[in-house]
C-alpha cells in the first residue's frame, strides 16, 4: 500500500515538473550558433556573435528603421543640430540593471570607456568631445559636419551605453535582458528584465546554444531543439523549407561581394583586360548557383536598397567582346592569372569553380590559391602573387553609401586592396563625407558610382539577402534590425 502511494506521488510530481518545464520552454527562445563568444565584455568583445548578445543587454541612443531611411529614438528621445554640435535629450525613465538611473554623465563615461574600440575610430573619429549639459542632456561636439552621425549612434557595434562598477569592474546595461548563466563552449542564457523602460519582454529567456557546425544547427531546428538560425546560406534555405515548419525573415541586402583586380601590376593595370574579365563572367546564373536565391545580382558596388541605378550598370556578359579585348591587349594566346579565394568564408568552393570555368572560355586560365584565415587572405591579396581576389563587405554605418565607397575605392583607404586611384572620385567622396544637404550628397554618390563603373576596378557579383530561419509553429513574428541583430524583446510568439 505504501509503495503504491509513493509511486503515485512520484508520477504526480514528474507530471507537474514536466508541465512546468513545458511552460518554461514556451517562454524561451533558442538561437543556434557555430560562432563561440570569447566573452561578453562590451569594451573588448564586439565580434558578430558577441554583439548579438551584448545588444540584448546594452542599448544605443538611436536606432534605424528597417528601410534605413529614418533615425528613431531609443535611449534618446530628441536631438538638435547646430554649428557641428548634436544636443541629445535622454529618456527620463531609464534604469540600469543595477538600479541606478541613466544620466547624461553615463553617456559621457560610456564614450570615454569605448573610444578605443576599433569601430569607434571609424564611426566617431570626428567627435571632438562629449559633455553633459544637465542630468538628461548630452552634447557631442564634432570637428566637422558629419551627415551620418545619428545613424552611427544606432550601430550596436559602436557606442553602447554602459555603467561600470568601479569596485567590481562589472558592467550594467539598460537593455531588455541580462545574463542568467554563461557556460562557455556550450550555451549562454539571458533573462528578461522586469523593469525594462519599454515594458517587460514577452520572451522570458533567450538561449544562445553553440554547435560545432551548421549541419548540427539545421538538424536542431528540424528537431525543435533550436528555434532560430541566424543568417543561413542559400543551400540551407532549400534544405530547411522541406521541414514544413520553417519560415524565414529576409533582410534587404546591404553588402556587396566582388571579384577585385590588382591594378598595381600587369596584367590588370590594363583596363581592357579588366573589361574582358567582366564581360567573360555570366553573373546571373553564377549568383543563382552559388546562393540559391539568397542573393541578388549586383549592378554596381552599392545594393539597390541604398542606390537607385536607373540606367547605370556595369557591363553585361559578352564572351565575343571579351576575347576581342584580350587579343587587343596583346594576349591573343590567352593569359594565366592567380585568384586568391577566401575558402574559410565559403562552405563550398562553387564560386571559385564557376569563375574559373567562365574565364577559361575566354582563354583566361585561373590558378586558385585558397586562404584559410582572413589574416592569410589579407597577406596573399597584398602579395605579388595576387592578380584577382574575392572580397566584400558592408558599411560600418547601415545605409552609409559614402562610407561603403570610401572603404573600397578611396585612394588612401587601407581597405582599397585593388590599388584603385582616381583623384576625381576622391574629391567627390571627400565632399559627400561632409555634405549635409541630402540631394547634393546623393548626386556626389551618383557621380562616384558612375566613374567607378567606368574604371572597372572590380567585377561586382552579388548582394546577399540575409535569411533568418525560425520555427513558425512557435514564433509568430521575428524582428531584426538593420545591423542583423534580432530584437528579442519585440519578437512575438504564437499563443
Amino acid at each position: 500500500m505504501n509503495k503504491i502511494l509513493i509511486n503515485s506521488c512520484l508520477v504526480l510530481l514528474l507530471t507537474a515538473l514536466t508541465a512546468c518545464n513545458l511552460t518554461n520552454n514556451q517562454n524561451q527562445v533558442v538561437q543556434g550558433s557555430t560562432d563561440l563568444p570569447a566573452g561578453i565584455n562590451p569594451l573588448y568583445h564586439f565580434r558578430e556573435i558577441e554583439t548579438q548578445i551584448n545588444s540584448q543587454i546594452y542599448e544605443t541612443l538611436t536606432e534605424l528603421s528597417t528601410d534605413l531611411k529614418t533615425v528613431l529614438p531609443r535611449l534618446a528621445v530628441s536631438w538638435t543640430f547646430s554649428e557641428n554640435t548634436y544636443t541629445i535629450r535622454l529618456r527620463p525613465d531609464v534604469y540600469f540593471h543595477n538600479g541606478s538611473k541613466l544620466s547624461a554623465r553615463d553617456v559621457v563615461k560610456s564614450f570615454a570607456l569605448q573610444k578605443d574600440k576599433p569601430v569607434m575610430h571609424t564611426l566617431f573619429s570626428v567627435v571632438d568631445s562629449v559633455k553633459a549639459i544637465d542630468d538628461l542632456t548630452v552634447a557631442f561636439y564634432l570637428k566637422r559636419s558629419y551627415p551620418m552621425f545619428l545613424q552611427a549612434l544606432a550601430s550596436s557595434f559602436g557606442l553602447l551605453i554602459v555603467k561600470k562598477d568601479e569596485q567590481s569592474g562589472q558592467f550594467s546595461g539598460t537593455g531588455p535582458y541580462q545574463v542568467e548563466t554563461f557556460n562557455p563552449d556550450k550555451e549562454l542564457i539571458l533573462r528578461a528584465v522586469a523593469n525594462y523602460w519599454a515594458g517587460k519582454a514577452e520572451i522570458k529567456y533567450v538561449k544562445f546554444k553553440f554547435y560545432k557546425n551548421r549541419y548540427e544547427i539545421e538538424d536542431a531546428i528540424i528537431e525543435d531543439v533550436v528555434d532560430i538560425v541566424y543568417r543561413i546560406p542559400g543551400y540551407s534555405v532549400d534544405r530547411l523549407k522541406w521541414a514544413g515548419k520553417i519560415d524565414y525573415y529576409v533582410q534587404p541586402p546591404r553588402s556587396v561581394f566582388f571579384l577585385g583586380f590588382n591594378m598595381a601590376n600587369a596584367p590588370f593595370n590594363d583596363i581592357r583586360l579588366r573589361k574582358a574579365v567582366l564581360k567573360a563572367i555570366n553573373i546571373p546564373p553564377l549568383v543563382l548557383n552559388v546562393n540559391r536565391g539568397n542573393a541578388v545580382v549586383a549592378r554596381g558596388p552599392l545594393p539597390e536598397v541604398l542606390f537607385n541605378y536607373n540606367k547605370v550598370s556595369q557591363d553585361s556578359f559578352n564572351l565575343k567582346e571579351s576575347m576581342r579585348l584580350i587579343a587587343e591587349a596583346g594576349y591573343k594566346d590567352g593569359l594565366k592569372v592567380n585568384l586568391i579565394f577566401p575558402a574559410m568564408a565559403f562552405t563550398r568552393p562553387m564560386l571559385a569553380n564557376i569563375l574559373q570555368s567562365d574565364l577559361a572560355k575566354a582563354n583566361i586560365q585561373v590558378n586558385i590559391i585558397n586562404s584559410n584565415s582572413w589574416k592569410e587572405h589579407d597577406r596573399l591579396v597584398k602579395s605579388d602573387r595576387c592578380n584577382l581576389f574575392i572580397s566584400g563587405g558592408w558599411p560600418e554605418t547601415a545605409g552609409d553609401m559614402e562610407g561603403m565607397l570610401h572603404d573600397f575605392f578611396y585612394s588612401s583607404s587601407p581597405f582599397n586592396l585593388m590599388h584603385y586611384k582616381n583623384k576625381q572620385v576622391d574629391s567627390w567622396l571627400d565632399q559627400a563625407r561632409i555634405e549635409m544637404d541630402t540631394i547634393r550628397r546623393q548626386e556626389l554618390i551618383r557621380l562616384s558610382v558612375e566613374q567607378i563603373l567606368k574604371d572597372v576596378p572590380a567585377v561586382f557579383l552579388y548582394h546577399v539577402k540575409p535569411h533568418f530561419a525560425y520555427n513558425r509553429e512557435k514564433i509568430k513574428k521575428l524582428v531584426v534590425d538593420p545591423y542583423s541583430i534580432i530584437q528579442y524583446h519585440r519578437v512575438e510568439l504564437n499563443k
